[in-house]
């Protein structure tokens, strides 16, 4: 990443005085350190012109105007009273955290996005995350997506954005991807051991303590069930089921979701099978569309829960 001298003194800068409000609860340092009314508007007003017309565009920045203050109040109060009370109970010492600036797939996308990062000295919560965004020469907070915590928040976004449900040659539902943990050098039968005595993965059917397949890496294979309802949580519509493989290396989980799988249990649908990735007639004679699109976006949040629980638990495994 190309950046200024000046630029990342301004950092150091943002960096301290945001540490300087949260451990004085000085909720009018904190909130002046956001990024300003009319920087969100010169923002819009740059995307927005080649998308809009001028009286969406005005529509738009009236809305900024109209609502900026209320926005930034729900948006980032709730993060400043989280950060001031877990800086308190756990004694963080923010003011010696030493900040870098870093990539992240947000400014990859945004040239006026930085992303930073602090170092806490703390047996814990050793990351102290946020993103900056420039305006007439100055660097504000350009998210309430500011974190002290256990793990990498950068790293652990990217991992999670990488979660994608996708289709095997006959078009059935299925997940697959990679975790790789913060120590890419931590030997594949420790991450095993660990993963094994983590409550991500209950009900293990096989794992390569008992049965090894390939000297190139370690695995575990089971399966899991959970009930599910539709229409506001009102109806119950069986169980969905699937299996899932984890293959695993020095430093990266390999992972494959498939064979999702829905039961009618004692439920009023009739079992459909092995779930499609996209709605087919056979779905369509237990639920509509819609309800099935409900069932798919449940089972991607939940494979986003599961591999943030995983990623989380094994790197916390070898702190």
């Amino acid at each position: 990443m190309s950046y200024t001298y000046c630029q990342e003194r301004n950092f150091e800068i943002l960096g301290k005085d945001l540490a300087k409000a949260i451990i004085k609860n000085d909720s009018v340092s904190f909130y002046s350190l956001i990024l300003p009314k009319e920087a969100i508007i010169e923002k819009f007003k740059t995307e927005a012109e080649v998308k809009l017309e001028k009286e969406e565009i005005d529509s738009g920045i009236k809305n900024i105007n109209e609502n900026y203050t209320n926005i930034i109040s729900s948006t980032y109060g709730l993060s400043f009273f989280s950060l001031n009370a877990k800086t308190t109970i756990f004694k963080l010492d923010l003011l010696k955290a030493n900040f870098k600036i870093v990539d992240s797939e947000e400014t990859k996308i945004d040239t006026n996005i930085f992303a930073i990062q602090g170092e806490i000295e703390h047996k814990k919560f050793t990351h102290f995350t946020f993103y900056a965004s420039e305006f007439k020469g100055k660097l504000y907070l350009a998210s309430h997506l500011i974190n002290i915590s256990e793990v990498n928040k950068f790293d652990e976004r990217a991992t999670l954005k990488k979660v994608k449900l996708s289709t095997d040659h006959n078009g059935n539902l299925i997940a697959q991807g990679k975790i790789e943990l913060d120590s890419i050098n931590t030997p594949k039968k420790n991450i095993l051991n660990c993963i094994l005595n983590s409550p991500t993965t209950v009900g293990v059917k096989e794992n390569s303590k008992h049965k090894n397949i390939s000297n190139d890496f370690e695995y575990i294979k089971s399966q899991w069930r959970y009930p599910y309802y539709i229409n506001n949580s009102s109806d119950f519509a069986g169980m969905v089921e699937f299996k899932y493989e984890f293959k695993i290396t020095d430093g990266t989980i390999y992972y494959n979701y498939y064979d999702f799988k829905h039961d009618k249990d004692d439920s009023t649908f009739r079992s459909i099978g092995i779930l499609p990735f996209k709605v087919n007639e056979t779905v369509l004679e237990v639920f509509s569309e819609k309800e099935y699109q409900e069932i798919i976006e449940e089972i991607y949040l939940n494979q986003v829960l599961t591999i943030k629980r995983i990623k989380q638990f094994s790197n916390n495994c070898f702190k």
